[in-house]
Protein backbone atom coordinates (compact mmCIF):
# COMPACT_ATOMS: atom_id res chain seq x y z
CA UNK A 1 0.00 0.00 0.00
CA UNK A 2 1.59 3.13 -0.92
CA UNK A 3 2.25 5.95 1.85
CA UNK A 4 3.43 9.19 2.12
CA UNK A 5 6.15 10.43 3.21
CA UNK A 6 7.80 13.37 4.40
CA UNK A 7 11.61 14.16 4.56
CA UNK A 8 12.57 17.98 6.29
CA UNK A 9 15.88 18.62 5.57
CA UNK A 10 16.90 22.14 5.89
CA UNK A 11 20.37 22.13 5.40
CA UNK A 12 20.16 21.51 2.10
CA UNK A 13 23.02 20.11 1.09
CA UNK A 14 21.57 17.02 -0.95
CA UNK A 15 23.73 16.71 -3.65
CA UNK A 16 26.42 15.34 -1.02
CA UNK A 17 23.86 13.78 1.33
CA UNK A 18 24.23 10.28 0.09
CA UNK A 19 22.17 8.75 2.63
CA UNK A 20 18.74 10.95 1.95
CA UNK A 21 19.40 10.22 -1.94
CA UNK A 22 19.58 6.66 -0.86
CA UNK A 23 16.25 7.11 1.24
CA UNK A 24 14.35 9.29 -1.30
CA UNK A 25 15.22 6.93 -4.22
CA UNK A 26 14.70 3.25 -2.27
CA UNK A 27 10.86 4.97 -0.76
CA UNK A 28 9.89 6.19 -4.45
CA UNK A 29 10.92 2.62 -5.49
CA UNK A 30 8.71 0.67 -3.07
CA UNK A 31 5.67 2.77 -4.83
CA UNK A 32 5.22 5.44 -2.32
CA UNK A 33 4.89 9.09 -2.51
CA UNK A 34 7.61 11.19 -1.06
CA UNK A 35 7.77 15.16 -0.78
CA UNK A 36 11.01 16.28 0.33
CA UNK A 37 11.10 19.89 1.68
CA UNK A 38 14.32 21.55 1.35
CA UNK A 39 16.12 24.68 1.93
CA UNK A 40 17.13 26.24 -0.91
CA UNK A 41 20.29 28.53 -1.64
CA UNK A 42 22.23 29.58 -4.39
CA UNK A 43 25.86 27.63 -3.35
CA UNK A 44 23.56 24.33 -3.17
CA UNK A 45 24.06 21.75 -6.08
CA UNK A 46 20.52 20.36 -6.73
CA UNK A 47 21.40 18.68 -9.80
CA UNK A 48 20.28 15.39 -8.28
CA UNK A 49 16.87 16.29 -7.94
CA UNK A 50 16.39 15.95 -11.90
CA UNK A 51 17.34 11.87 -11.91
CA UNK A 52 14.51 11.37 -9.08
CA UNK A 53 10.92 9.18 -10.29
CA UNK A 54 9.23 12.66 -10.84
CA UNK A 55 5.98 11.09 -10.90
CA UNK A 56 6.81 9.41 -7.08
CA UNK A 57 8.69 12.18 -5.84
CA UNK A 58 7.94 15.79 -5.10
CA UNK A 59 10.71 18.29 -4.05
CA UNK A 60 9.32 22.17 -2.69
CA UNK A 61 12.90 23.84 -2.80
CA UNK A 62 12.25 26.80 0.35
CA UNK A 63 13.91 30.11 0.37
CA UNK A 64 15.11 30.29 4.18
CA UNK A 65 15.64 34.20 4.57
CA UNK A 66 13.67 35.24 7.18
CA UNK A 67 11.20 38.72 7.06
CA UNK A 68 13.79 41.63 5.28
CA UNK A 69 12.65 44.47 7.10
CA UNK A 70 12.87 42.66 10.47
CA UNK A 71 16.30 41.46 9.41
CA UNK A 72 16.95 44.68 7.97
CA UNK A 73 15.93 46.66 11.22
CA UNK A 74 18.45 44.36 13.10
CA UNK A 75 21.10 44.84 10.85
CA UNK A 76 21.20 48.51 11.44
CA UNK A 77 20.88 48.44 15.43
CA UNK A 78 23.79 45.74 15.27
CA UNK A 79 25.64 48.72 13.34
CA UNK A 80 24.43 51.22 15.94
CA UNK A 81 25.50 49.19 19.12
CA UNK A 82 29.32 48.72 17.61
CA UNK A 83 29.34 52.45 17.53
CA UNK A 84 28.27 52.79 20.77
CA UNK A 85 30.41 50.64 21.73
CA UNK A 86 33.44 52.56 20.19
CA UNK A 87 31.96 55.44 22.07
CA UNK A 88 32.60 53.02 25.52
CA UNK A 89 29.32 53.80 26.37
CA UNK A 90 28.94 50.14 26.91
CA UNK A 91 30.78 47.47 27.63
CA UNK A 92 32.86 45.23 24.79
CA UNK A 93 31.59 41.97 26.42
CA UNK A 94 28.26 43.39 26.87
CA UNK A 95 28.17 44.40 23.14
CA UNK A 96 29.80 41.56 21.99
CA UNK A 97 26.53 39.04 23.67
CA UNK A 98 23.86 41.17 22.49
CA UNK A 99 25.31 41.04 19.16
CA UNK A 100 25.74 37.43 19.42
CA UNK A 101 21.57 36.78 20.43
CA UNK A 102 20.90 39.76 17.57
CA UNK A 103 22.78 36.65 15.14
CA UNK A 104 20.57 34.40 16.99
CA UNK A 105 17.57 35.99 16.42
CA UNK A 106 17.86 36.52 12.89
CA UNK A 107 18.64 32.45 12.19
CA UNK A 108 15.40 32.15 14.31
CA UNK A 109 13.70 34.06 11.68
CA UNK A 110 14.63 32.10 8.95
CA UNK A 111 13.72 28.99 10.87
CA UNK A 112 10.66 30.42 11.07
CA UNK A 113 10.38 31.71 7.31
CA UNK A 114 11.42 27.92 6.28
CA UNK A 115 8.52 26.76 8.57
CA UNK A 116 5.82 28.49 7.76
CA UNK A 117 6.36 28.05 3.63
CA UNK A 118 6.37 24.24 4.80
CA UNK A 119 3.17 25.00 6.57
CA UNK A 120 1.85 26.57 3.48
CA UNK A 121 2.88 23.74 1.33
CA UNK A 122 2.88 20.67 3.00
CA UNK A 123 0.07 17.40 2.41
CA UNK A 124 -2.64 17.47 5.03
CA UNK A 125 -0.51 14.58 6.77
CA UNK A 126 2.05 12.03 6.00
CA UNK A 127 2.12 8.45 7.15
CA UNK A 128 5.54 8.63 8.17
CA UNK A 129 8.00 11.85 7.99
CA UNK A 130 12.09 11.67 8.10
CA UNK A 131 13.04 14.43 10.42
CA UNK A 132 16.77 15.03 9.45
CA UNK A 133 19.25 16.29 12.19
CA UNK A 134 17.81 18.90 14.90
CA UNK A 135 16.65 21.41 13.09
CA UNK A 136 14.34 18.84 11.35
CA UNK A 137 12.84 17.85 14.24
CA UNK A 138 12.40 21.56 15.21
CA UNK A 139 11.10 22.53 12.15
CA UNK A 140 8.22 19.67 12.17
CA UNK A 141 7.08 21.57 15.55
CA UNK A 142 7.36 24.87 14.41
CA UNK A 143 5.22 24.20 10.90
CA UNK A 144 2.90 21.70 12.68
CA UNK A 145 3.41 19.24 10.25
CA UNK A 146 0.77 15.92 11.42
CA UNK A 147 3.20 13.00 10.85
CA UNK A 148 1.46 9.25 11.99
CA UNK A 149 5.10 8.58 12.32
CA UNK A 150 8.31 10.20 13.20
CA UNK A 151 11.87 9.09 12.31
CA UNK A 152 14.75 11.18 13.52
CA UNK A 153 17.39 11.08 10.31
CA UNK A 154 21.03 11.77 12.81
CA UNK A 155 23.40 12.73 9.86
CA UNK A 156 25.46 15.27 12.18
CA UNK A 157 26.09 15.01 15.89
CA UNK A 158 25.04 19.05 16.60
CA UNK A 159 24.23 21.66 19.73
CA UNK A 160 26.31 20.31 22.80
CA UNK A 161 25.90 23.35 24.14
CA UNK A 162 28.51 25.17 25.47
CA UNK A 163 27.11 28.12 27.61
CA UNK A 164 23.91 29.21 29.43
CA UNK A 165 23.55 32.11 26.76
CA UNK A 166 22.93 30.19 23.70
CA UNK A 167 19.49 30.99 23.77
CA UNK A 168 18.51 29.71 20.38
CA UNK A 169 20.35 26.54 20.51
CA UNK A 170 18.93 25.48 23.93
CA UNK A 171 15.50 26.06 22.62
CA UNK A 172 16.14 23.82 19.40
CA UNK A 173 18.01 20.91 21.83
CA UNK A 174 15.03 21.04 24.41
CA UNK A 175 12.48 20.28 21.61
CA UNK A 176 15.14 17.92 20.24
CA UNK A 177 14.87 16.07 23.63
CA UNK A 178 11.12 16.75 23.94
CA UNK A 179 10.71 14.55 20.57
CA UNK A 180 13.35 12.17 21.63
CA UNK A 181 11.64 11.25 24.12
CA UNK A 182 7.97 10.38 23.21
CA UNK A 183 7.38 11.77 19.65
CA UNK A 184 10.44 9.66 17.54
CA UNK A 185 9.96 6.26 16.62
CA UNK A 186 13.21 5.78 16.50
CA UNK A 187 16.51 7.35 15.87
CA UNK A 188 18.79 6.61 12.52
CA UNK A 189 22.51 6.84 13.12
CA UNK A 190 25.48 5.17 11.32
CA UNK A 191 27.41 2.57 13.96
CA UNK A 192 27.10 2.08 17.53
CA UNK A 193 30.09 4.17 18.79
CA UNK A 194 28.24 7.44 17.53
CA UNK A 195 24.86 6.13 18.80
CA UNK A 196 26.89 6.42 22.02
CA UNK A 197 28.12 10.35 22.15
CA UNK A 198 24.29 11.07 20.67
CA UNK A 199 23.27 9.43 23.50
CA UNK A 200 25.74 11.58 25.69
CA UNK A 201 24.50 14.72 24.08
CA UNK A 202 20.92 14.32 24.43
CA UNK A 203 20.88 12.44 27.58
CA UNK A 204 19.28 9.98 25.99
CA UNK A 205 17.58 6.67 28.09
CA UNK A 206 16.66 4.46 25.88
CA UNK A 207 18.62 2.82 22.44
CA UNK A 208 15.58 2.77 20.32
CA UNK A 209 17.96 3.24 17.51
CA UNK A 210 18.77 1.33 14.17
CA UNK A 211 21.88 1.28 11.92
CA UNK A 212 22.20 3.69 8.49
CA UNK A 213 25.44 4.06 7.17
CA UNK A 214 26.04 6.85 5.06
CA UNK A 215 27.00 4.49 2.21
CA UNK A 216 25.29 4.31 -0.95
CA UNK A 217 23.30 1.95 -3.38
CA UNK A 218 24.63 -0.43 -6.44
CA UNK A 219 21.71 -0.17 -8.62
CA UNK A 220 23.37 2.69 -11.04
CA UNK A 221 24.39 2.13 -14.67
CA UNK A 222 27.50 3.99 -13.73
CA UNK A 223 28.54 1.54 -11.17
CA UNK A 224 29.31 -0.91 -13.78
CA UNK A 225 31.77 1.22 -15.10
CA UNK A 226 35.28 -0.13 -14.09
CA UNK A 227 38.04 2.43 -14.35
CA UNK A 228 37.94 6.21 -15.25
CA UNK A 229 41.04 8.52 -16.70
CA UNK A 230 39.52 12.06 -15.15
CA UNK A 231 42.44 12.42 -12.81
CA UNK A 232 44.81 11.35 -15.47
CA UNK A 233 43.68 13.72 -18.01
CA UNK A 234 43.18 16.27 -15.53
CA UNK A 235 46.57 16.46 -14.14
CA UNK A 236 48.26 14.92 -17.45
CA UNK A 237 49.54 12.00 -15.40
CA UNK A 238 51.50 8.86 -16.60
CA UNK A 239 49.26 5.65 -16.87
CA UNK A 240 50.88 3.84 -14.51
CA UNK A 241 50.75 6.31 -11.76
CA UNK A 242 49.06 4.94 -8.22
CA UNK A 243 46.63 7.95 -7.45
CA UNK A 244 45.46 8.21 -3.21
CA UNK A 245 42.68 10.31 -3.27
CA UNK A 246 41.05 12.09 -0.53
CA UNK A 247 38.30 13.31 -1.33
CA UNK A 248 35.56 15.69 0.56
CA UNK A 249 36.92 18.44 2.32
CA UNK A 250 40.04 20.54 1.86
CA UNK A 251 41.02 21.54 5.86
CA UNK A 252 42.74 20.78 9.12
CA UNK A 253 39.83 18.76 10.61
CA UNK A 254 40.94 16.38 7.70
CA UNK A 255 44.25 17.04 8.10
CA UNK A 256 45.30 18.17 4.53
CA UNK A 257 48.18 19.89 5.58
CA UNK A 258 49.91 17.32 7.80
CA UNK A 259 48.74 14.58 4.84
CA UNK A 260 50.94 17.04 1.96
CA UNK A 261 53.34 17.26 4.13
CA UNK A 262 54.17 13.59 4.81
CA UNK A 263 53.87 13.02 0.87
CA UNK A 264 55.86 15.89 0.13
CA UNK A 265 58.56 14.31 2.27
CA UNK A 266 59.09 10.54 0.99
CA UNK A 267 60.26 9.38 -2.06
CA UNK A 268 57.47 7.08 -3.16
CA UNK A 269 59.18 3.25 -4.59
CA UNK A 270 56.80 4.28 -7.59
CA UNK A 271 54.78 6.86 -9.38
CA UNK A 272 51.98 8.30 -6.79
CA UNK A 273 49.99 11.17 -6.27
CA UNK A 274 47.77 12.22 -3.60
CA UNK A 275 44.93 14.01 -5.18
CA UNK A 276 42.74 15.99 -2.54
CA UNK A 277 39.03 16.44 -4.61
CA UNK A 278 37.01 19.05 -2.88
CA UNK A 279 33.38 18.18 -2.57
CA UNK A 280 31.98 21.72 -3.38
CA UNK A 281 32.69 24.84 -3.65
CA UNK A 282 33.67 27.02 -0.91
CA UNK A 283 35.68 30.16 -0.48
CA UNK A 284 35.75 29.40 2.82
CA UNK A 285 39.01 27.84 2.01
CA UNK A 286 41.21 30.31 2.46
CA UNK A 287 43.60 31.00 -0.44
CA UNK A 288 46.88 30.68 1.84
CA UNK A 289 46.07 27.25 3.11
CA UNK A 290 45.83 25.99 0.30
CA UNK A 291 48.97 27.34 -1.17
CA UNK A 292 50.54 25.77 2.15
CA UNK A 293 48.82 22.46 1.02
CA UNK A 294 50.23 23.21 -2.85
CA UNK A 295 53.93 23.58 -1.49
CA UNK A 296 53.89 21.20 1.52
CA UNK A 297 53.11 18.37 -1.46
CA UNK A 298 55.83 19.30 -3.64
CA UNK A 299 55.53 17.05 -7.06
CA UNK A 300 53.47 14.23 -5.01
CA UNK A 301 50.56 16.10 -4.32
CA UNK A 302 47.74 17.47 -6.93
CA UNK A 303 44.58 19.86 -5.65
CA UNK A 304 41.46 18.93 -7.60
CA UNK A 305 39.09 22.08 -6.37
CA UNK A 306 36.14 21.49 -9.12
CA UNK A 307 32.89 19.75 -7.74
CA UNK A 308 31.35 17.17 -9.77
CA UNK A 309 27.70 16.21 -9.21
CA UNK A 310 26.72 13.34 -7.34
CA UNK A 311 25.79 11.82 -10.25
CA UNK A 312 29.50 11.87 -11.99
CA UNK A 313 31.34 10.61 -8.57
CA UNK A 314 31.48 7.76 -10.21
CA UNK A 315 34.54 8.76 -12.98
CA UNK A 316 36.02 10.70 -9.35
CA UNK A 317 36.34 7.36 -7.60
CA UNK A 318 37.31 4.88 -10.97
CA UNK A 319 40.08 7.06 -11.42
CA UNK A 320 41.55 6.87 -7.95
CA UNK A 321 43.58 3.33 -6.30
CA UNK A 322 43.44 4.13 -3.10
CA UNK A 323 41.18 6.01 -0.25
CA UNK A 324 42.53 8.32 2.32
CA UNK A 325 39.61 8.65 5.66
CA UNK A 326 41.89 10.63 8.04
CA UNK A 327 40.49 12.51 10.47
CA UNK A 328 42.26 14.63 13.42
CA UNK A 329 41.90 12.03 16.34
CA UNK A 330 42.76 14.45 19.15
CA UNK A 331 39.16 16.48 17.74
CA UNK A 332 37.19 17.73 20.68
CA UNK A 333 34.31 17.80 18.16
CA UNK A 334 32.38 14.68 18.66
CA UNK A 335 31.08 15.02 15.11
CA UNK A 336 34.66 14.54 13.82
CA UNK A 337 36.06 11.97 17.04
CA UNK A 338 32.83 9.70 16.11
CA UNK A 339 32.90 9.78 12.55
CA UNK A 340 32.55 6.43 11.79
CA UNK A 341 30.72 5.15 9.62
CA UNK A 342 29.24 8.77 9.13
CA UNK A 343 32.04 9.42 6.43
CA UNK A 344 30.13 9.70 3.22
CA UNK A 345 33.53 9.14 1.17
CA UNK A 346 34.62 5.87 3.11
CA UNK A 347 31.34 4.23 1.52
CA UNK A 348 31.95 5.54 -2.31
CA UNK A 349 35.93 4.07 -1.68
CA UNK A 350 34.92 0.68 -1.09
CA UNK A 351 31.82 0.85 -3.32
CA UNK A 352 34.34 0.95 -5.78
CA UNK A 353 36.79 -1.31 -4.37
CA UNK A 354 39.33 1.38 -3.32
CA UNK A 355 41.67 -0.13 -0.65
CA UNK A 356 41.93 2.61 2.32
CA UNK A 357 43.66 4.38 5.37
CA UNK A 358 41.79 5.24 8.04
CA UNK A 359 42.92 7.51 11.06
CA UNK A 360 42.69 5.33 14.31
CA UNK A 361 39.40 5.96 15.53
CA UNK A 362 37.15 3.28 16.31
CA UNK A 363 34.47 3.18 14.04
CA UNK A 364 36.95 3.85 10.67
CA UNK A 365 39.05 0.87 12.59
CA UNK A 366 36.84 -1.20 13.10
CA UNK A 367 35.28 -1.30 9.79
CA UNK A 368 39.03 -1.98 8.53
CA UNK A 369 39.25 -4.65 10.62
CA UNK A 370 36.14 -6.46 10.04
CA UNK A 371 36.40 -6.72 6.32
CA UNK A 372 40.14 -6.75 5.78
CA UNK A 373 40.05 -3.87 3.81
CA UNK A 374 43.31 -1.41 4.08
CA UNK A 375 45.07 0.14 7.18
CA UNK A 376 44.69 2.08 10.24
CA UNK A 377 47.33 4.70 10.86
CA UNK A 378 47.99 6.34 14.09
CA UNK A 379 49.07 9.82 12.24
CA UNK A 380 49.35 11.24 8.63
CA UNK A 381 53.07 10.47 8.50
CA UNK A 382 52.45 6.89 8.72
CA UNK A 383 50.42 7.48 4.95
CA UNK A 384 52.98 6.95 2.74
CA UNK A 385 54.36 3.90 4.24
CA UNK A 386 51.03 2.20 4.10
CA UNK A 387 50.59 3.64 0.79
CA UNK A 388 53.24 1.38 -0.23
CA UNK A 389 52.13 -1.78 1.73
CA UNK A 390 48.85 -1.74 0.01
CA UNK A 391 50.62 -0.89 -3.28
CA UNK A 392 52.34 -4.66 -2.94
CA UNK A 393 49.10 -6.55 -1.96
CA UNK A 394 46.41 -4.96 -4.03
CA UNK A 395 44.46 -6.91 -5.36
CA UNK A 396 43.89 -8.58 -2.34
CA UNK A 397 42.31 -5.49 -0.01
CA UNK A 398 40.57 -4.25 -3.89
CA UNK A 399 38.44 -7.58 -3.83
CA UNK A 400 37.56 -7.27 -0.28
CA UNK A 401 36.50 -4.08 -0.51
CA UNK A 402 34.35 -4.71 -3.31
CA UNK A 403 32.82 -7.51 -1.69
CA UNK A 404 32.30 -6.15 1.49
CA UNK A 405 30.19 -3.82 -0.24
CA UNK A 406 28.30 -5.91 -2.62
CA UNK A 407 27.57 -8.21 0.68
CA UNK A 408 27.34 -6.38 3.88
CA UNK A 409 27.58 -2.73 3.30
CA UNK A 410 25.01 -1.88 0.49
CA UNK A 411 23.06 0.71 1.95
CA UNK A 412 19.71 -0.91 0.43
CA UNK A 413 20.65 -3.71 3.22
CA UNK A 414 19.95 -1.54 5.99
CA UNK A 415 16.89 -0.04 4.38
CA UNK A 416 15.26 -3.15 4.10
CA UNK A 417 15.75 -3.64 7.34
CA UNK A 418 14.20 -0.50 8.09
CA UNK A 419 11.28 -0.43 5.84
CA UNK A 420 10.15 -3.98 7.87
CA UNK A 421 10.25 -2.50 10.67
CA UNK A 422 8.11 0.59 9.85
Amino acid sequence: MSKKIGIIFWDGWLGVAPTLISIIEYFAEKNNEVFVYLRDDDEFDLSIIETFDQEKVTVCRIPSKGNFLQKKMIHTFARILVKVKNWHLISVERCDQILYNLEQLKSYLDISNFSKQIQKKQEKSFDLTFCVDTLGLFVHKKSRMKSEKIINLSLELLYDLKGNKEWLNKLIKKNEREYLKSKVLFTLIQDTFRWQAYKKINNIEHDRFLLLPNSTRKSSVNDKIQKSDFFYKKFNLDSETTIVLSAGMICDEVCSYEIAQAAGDYNFKSKTKIIFHNRIKNDRIGQSYLENVRVAGKDNLCLSLDPVAFSELHKIFNSAHIGLVIYKTDNIDENFNSIGAASGKLYQYIKYGLPIIVSKLEGLEKIVEDHNIGITVNSPIEIPIAIEKIITNYQYYSNNARMAFEKKLNIDFFLDDIYKKI
